[in-house]
């Protein structure tokens, strides 16, 4: 699974790409999540709904489920993190598609900019940059419309890092499916990342053990 969250001031095409990027990345039959953050929180219930009624009464979450979808509505204490939502709810995914979480850690982020609403960089950690005009900087560059080089782009990302990991069991290399690298790797990364550590960003994980 490879994470990627966009970021941008309102109306730079956070959405649009997104939308555009799921539906190039489905036609080459890869599974896409999608994950928005709002700041200014959001109601997927309303007053007089079974569901509504549910969290009313105290229970700390409700699922709704129907023949062909199923919703989650539940409460947090506002820590909850970008991957954490990922591993919990797109395990199966390919990719996962973020909106928002600008102060994610170790989320491989792309910066939106767009002429008359936010024209300069801002994110110091954003691996590229989406714009339509031309500026000045070392990372790399995308045009909006370039779709094929953009998913491009993701597609040799999301093959680097399934590459990484390798688990041997008893001094032979085991062949590992992309769900079990994923699962793999945000759980070690999700059970390390609280503890304290003197280098805050987590580069590289060795573990030998023996049973």
């Amino acid at each position: 699974m490879l994470i990627i969250s966009f970021i941008g001031d309102s109306e730079t095409g956070k959405t649009t790409i997104i939308t555009r990027l799921t539906e190039e990345l489905k036609k080459r039959g890869y599974k896409v999540g999608c994950i928005k953050h709002c700041p200014n929180g959001f109601d997927l219930d309303h007053p007089g709904k079974d569901s509504y009624q549910f969290m009313e009464s105290g229970a700390y979450g409700v699922v709704l489920h129907s023949p062909d979808r199923v919703g989650l509505v539940k409460f947090t204490d506002g820590t909850v993190e970008l991957k954490e939502l990922a591993v919990d709810h797109f395990m199966d995914a390919d990719f996962v598609l973020a909106e928002g979480f600008k102060e994610a850690k170790e989320i491989k982020k792309i910066e939106l900019l767009r002429k008359g609403v936010c024209e300069k960089p801002k994110l110091k950690d954003a691996i590229a940059i989406f714009t339509g005009f031309d500026i000045e900087t070392k990372k790399l560059v995308f045009h909006p419309d370039d779709l094929k080089g953009i998913v491009n782009f993701l597609e040799k990302m999301r093959e680097k890092e399934e590459r990484i990991i390798k688990v041997k069991v008893n001094d032979e290399d085991l062949p590992l499916k992309p769900i079990i690298r994923s699962i793999i790797r945000n759980t070690i990364a999700g059970l390390i990342e609280p503890l304290n550590r003197k280098d805050k960003i987590i580069k590289r994980i060795d573990i030998n053990m023996e049973v």
